[in-house]
């Protein structure tokens, strides 16, 4: 498909002026493409980060990103990662809590 100054144009002014938030996930981090239901049900939420293309494109001090700003963004990552990882852990353990209370002498392991 030829692609046009105007869809790229387009596409560009998305980026810069309507960027999506990031969520962090144990296996991804990046923009927030799950639909409104999945996102209602998320403890977590999403993370607010630089948008460097916005700062270049319009000068907006906000949006520019420097090593105090990528470095708290990086620290909650790890922070939302450790979650995640902890909500995979809490919901193993039920699952094998529920398997012994069902399944009296019958190893886990196996």
């Amino acid at each position: 498909m030829p692609a046009s100054i105007s869809f790229t144009s387009g596409r560009v002014n998305n980026l810069i002026d309507s960027r999506r938030e990031f969520v962090v996930t144990t296996s991804y981090v990046g923009p927030d493409r799950r639909s409104k239901k999945r996102v209602k049900a998320d403890e977590l939420g999403t993370i607010l980060v630089p948008n460097g293309l916005r700062y270049k494109a319009t000068g907006d001090k906000d949006a520019k990103p420097n090593a105090a700003r990528l470095h708290r963004v990086n620290r909650i990552v790890q922070e939302h990662r450790l979650r995640r990882l902890t909500i995979c852990l809490e919901e193993l353990a039920g699952e094998i809590e529920r398997f012994i209370v069902k399944n009296p002498g019958i190893p886990v392991d196996g």
